[in-house]
């Protein structure tokens, strides 16, 4: 997957935030699946289809958070995913380790960090697709 061929959906419940994701990820050639701002719209968009990827806040206001969305991926869908937010404690790092994402992110995150990130999980799926 090159980033033009990448469709990416961003999980974050603040608009602000994933205004600039989508703004950072379509200068790279990336495309946007869909943006969801709860985890009921983030399930109702993985199960319409077409994501090869998505970014997934943690914390997103009431009801389920990202680690539920990534559970949902684990049991349904076959598609790597990193988390972006702003919690950094012990306790939610080792639920978030639990669900395998292929990356971890710490709001306010550099966008070159996001990019890279973002191009090594996608690397290492591709390995582990080909076995």
């Amino acid at each position: 997957m090159t980033a033009v061929a990448t469709s990416i959906l961003i999980v974050e419940d603040d608009p602000i935030i994933a205004l600039e994701l989508e703004q950072v990820l379509r200068q790279q050639g990336y495309r946007i699946a869909g943006k969801a701002h709860s985890a009921v719209q983030a399930i109702d968009r993985l199960a319409a289809g077409g994501i090869d990827f998505a970014i997934l806040d943690i914390n997103l206001g009431s009801g389920q958070s990202g680690i539920d969305v990534a559970r949902i991926i684990h049991r349904k869908y076959e598609l790597p995913y990193i988390f972006l937010t702003a919690f950094a404690d012990e306790h939610t790092l080792t639920a978030a380790q639990e669900q395998a994402p292929y990356g971890y992110l710490v709001k306010p995150f550099q966008t070159p960090t996001l990019l890279s990130t973002i191009s090594v999980a996608l690397s290492n799926y591709r390995r582990l697709r080909k076995g």
